[in-house]
């Protein structure tokens, strides 16, 4: 004998069941939107701190190679935002002071730079040069 089928004998989904595994599912990739919005703006910071900390390095080496006699505020003047011909986000600030001891002094190169969403950051570094 043949076998038909019949509504009685299927078995399915019911609407209730596909809407409550639409949600379920829904709720996990609002959670790793979520996530990947927060790591995009990780890696952008980390972006930005890593060009700042070039500049800071480099601005520190640049000075370093010149002699104790003609480092001075005056010749290293702040390079403000739109300046910096491929870093225009950025500023970069020298200060040079008196150092701990006599003959010393202490070049201090600030870059900062400013994000919508995060705010303004910068990353800071000093040394001491000496006669």
């Amino acid at each position: 004998m043949p076998q038909t089928c019949t509504l009685k004998n299927s078995r399915g989904f019911t609407l209730v069941e596909a809407l409550i595994a639409t949600v379920i599912v829904s709720i996990g990739f609002l959670g790793l939107s979520t996530l990947t919005t927060s790591a995009i703006r990780s890696l952008s910071l980390s972006n930005h701190r890593t060009t700042a900390a070039t500049l800071v390095q480099d601005k520190l080496e640049e000075i370093k190679n010149d002699s104790y006699i003609k480092v001075t505020s005056a010749k290293y003047n702040t390079e403000d935002y739109n300046t910096m011909a491929e870093y225009l986000p950025y500023r970069r600030v020298v200060t040079i002071t008196a150092g701990p001891e006599p003959n010393t002094i202490t070049i201090t190169v600030t870059v900062s730079w400013k994000e919508v969403v995060q705010g303004s950051h910068a990353v800071t570094l000093s040394a001491i040069m000496s006669q």
